[in-house]
């Protein structure tokens, strides 16, 4: 067996394996998928290409499902509407922490509306005319609306 038949053989058995790959990817009859014409090495850099789209979609999806997520807490509400506020002179932070370490004192001092308790959290927004300082990190959530993320996912 020489170097050329063995290479052949190499890659009849990468086009066998990638034959079996695309069956499992196959929504339509075979006979009405054949490409005709096309060389076998453009056919599988073809199906390679389309596996990597594949999964920057699958990335693109986990990304939206985490953003969400996040904003699931929250509702949907229009980002223009928090820019408005801040533009007209009024600060809103997003926070969360555990039901413990809420002050109640902050209801009071900073305008803390409780918006959801979950799972042991809190998730409120203060609303003042200066940024509060809460020793808590505010959230940093998506720039788009829950509607947008949801309508963004639907699009992948």
């Amino acid at each position: 067996m020489d170097d050329t038949l063995q290479q052949l053989l190499q890659k009849r058995s990468s086009y066998k394996h990638l034959l079996q790959c695309m069956r499992g990817w196959i929504k339509i009859e075979p006979e009405k998928s054949i490409r005709k014409g096309i060389c076998a090495d453009v056919l599988e850099k073809d199906y390679e290409a389309k596996l990597v789209y594949i999964q920057e979609l699958n990335q693109q999806v986990s990304v939206l499902d985490k953003d969400i997520a996040t904003m699931a807490v929250w509702g949907d509400f229009d980002w223009n509407s928090i820019s408005r506020l801040n533009d007209a002179g009024w600060h809103i932070g997003f926070y969360a922490c555990p039901e413990s370490e809420f002050q109640h004192e902050w209801v009071e001092r900073c305008n803390a509306t409780i918006i959801k308790q979950e799972g042991g959290q809190l998730f409120f927004i203060t609303i003042g005319s200066q940024a509060e300082d809460l020793d808590l990190e505010p959230l940093q959530l998506p720039l788009l609306s829950l509607s947008e993320l949801c309508e963004k996912k639907k699009n992948c």
